[in-house]
């Protein structure tokens, strides 16, 4: 297998902090928006 993208790396980053902290697709999405928001 070749070279993974940078979207293909983020991916899995992400995937592997909803593993890590068990939380679903929308509630990672919020979690996100807040960061944002704070920074």
């Amino acid at each position: 297998m070749g070279k993974m993208s940078d979207f293909g790396l983020q991916l899995r980053k992400k995937q592997a902090a909803k593993r890590m902290y068990g939380v679903t697709e929308k509630q990672f999405a919020n979690y996100y928006k807040k960061a944002l928001k704070l920074s």
